[in-house]
């Protein structure tokens, strides 16, 4: 076989593109994935099935289940295995996330509205994916309604999971402080 300027010149190229692609996979084996940053913007998109609303919602304004979550750090995977049921993953870049929620029951809609027999905030604290979270209802069955940023200590794991009633808004601050300070 003789070696040629043109072999050579492609041998090159094709040594520099295997090079490209191992440059994109990161130590573990897998590509490498961006992550979001304190600088990405974050839109919320929530639509309702039955009724056919679709509100739009940004970081100054989040959806009350987000509004105590700081999302830096997550790669797309971490996130779309983080987020609470309904919720999904439309647009993922360091510089931009949108989260998309397909609900059924839309509050503005519904026809009856639902509250417990003594028209009080009641509900429980308990655990989602390693965070202290608020859900309204009787555990375990609650629908989640909020996921603070802080991690449950294991000290508390049992408790948590169990779930922590609480009757009203004061009480439920008295339990969240308690358990994250």
């Amino acid at each position: 076989m003789k070696l040629t300027k043109n072999s050579v010149v492609t041998g090159v190229i094709v040594v520099i593109s295997i090079s490209a692609v191992i440059a994109q996979f990161s130590i573990n084996g897998g590509i490498s994935e961006e992550e979001i940053t304190d600088e990405t913007n974050i839109k919320y998109v929530i639509k309702y099935l039955r009724c056919g609303t679709t509100k739009k919602l940004d970081e100054d304004n989040p959806p009350v289940i987000f509004q105590n979550m700081v999302f830096e750090g997550f790669t797309e995977s971490e996130l779309k295995n983080f987020l609470p049921s309904g919720w999904q993953v439309d647009e993922f870049s360091a510089e931009e996330l949108s989260l998309i929620y397909y609900g059924d029951r839309c509050p503005e809609h519904e026809e009856e509205v639902v509250s417990d027999s003594n028209g009080t905030d009641a509900g429980y604290i308990g655990i989602y994916q390693d965070k202290i979270a608020i859900y309204e209802g009787e555990p375990p069955n609650g629908e989640l309604i909020e996921i603070t940023r802080h991690d449950i200590k294991e000290v508390y794991r049992y408790e948590l999971e169990e779930g922590i009633i609480f009757e009203n808004e004061e009480e439920k601050d008295q339990i969240l402080e308690s358990y994250t300070s």
